[in-house]
């Protein structure tokens, strides 16, 4: 799946969108693994640690529900115009910091679903081990209802 098709998937501008690319999806499975990259001139990275740039957990995190939200989509349906998906609940664990300049994988597979939500389990994988990993809950909520 290229990027340009991933923007139209997620509520995210490009600037925010983690994902560069899909490298597999399996519906049956409902797995998915992705491809992000974090760019050591972005001054969000730089200005991190100056002098020893780490990708923030945070970008690291909204990567992991990203792909947990393609595969939701791809899977379970469509997010509508009117909807959002708001994560409801993370329990992350950071087992080694994520440098600048390097693929990182993101695998992502649901554990539970419904039709208003999921839960799923990921990890980031960084130079072949496992750099963090979660579980994550998410639900569509309808926009209006949020404000």
């Amino acid at each position: 799946m290229r990027f340009e098709t991933l923007v139209n998937l997620l509520p995210h501008g490009p600037s925010m969108t983690f994902i560069r690319d899909v490298r597999s999806l399996n519906l049956r499975s409902k797995r998915i693994e992705a491809r992000s990259f974090f760019d050591a001139k972005d001054s969000q990275i730089t200005d991190h640690f100056p002098n020893f740039s780490i990708v923030p957990g945070i970008f690291l995190i909204e990567a992991m529900a990203q792909a947990g939200l393609i595969l939701f989509q791809a899977s379970i349906r469509l997010v509508q115009e009117r909807e959002i998906p708001v994560l409801t609940h993370i329990d992350v664990r950071f087992l080694r910091p994520v440098f600048p300049n390097n693929n990182v994988m993101i695998i992502a597979h649901i554990t539970k679903s419904s039709n208003n939500g999921a839960l799923f389990e990921t990890f980031v994988k960084y130079k072949g081990h496992r750099a963090v990993e979660a579980r994550m809950t998410f639900g569509i909520k309808v926009k209006r209802l949020l404000k």
